[in-house]
């Protein structure tokens, strides 16, 4: 899932609703990095276009040295804990 604000990764802390702000289609690993194809909601792709949300920020536990085991969610934010390219550039 793809949701908002990582309203999802934080359900049980919060409360507050955790819906979807899109679906992870396709993953893929590149030499530099993991790229994806995400199907937006019809709310989702509007937020994006009208600049209400810019960036992805993914979840994902490491190893001891550093590699990534998965990806648990991602979150669609204008806060990302990564330095990265906006979705809404």
């Amino acid at each position: 899932v793809v949701d908002y604000d990582h309203q999802s990764y934080h359900l049980d802390k919060t409360g507050v609703s955790a819906r979807a702000s899109g679906w992870i289609k396709e993953l893929e690993i590149r030499d530099d990095g993991i790229y994806g194809r995400i199907e937006w909601t019809a709310a989702a792709a509007a937020a994006i276009k009208a600049g209400e949300y810019r960036y992805l920020s993914p979840v994902f536990p490491l190893t001891n040295d550093g590699r990534v085991v998965m990806i648990l969610n991602v979150a669609l934010t204008n806060s990302p804990a990564l330095e990265m390219e906006a979705v809404a550039a």
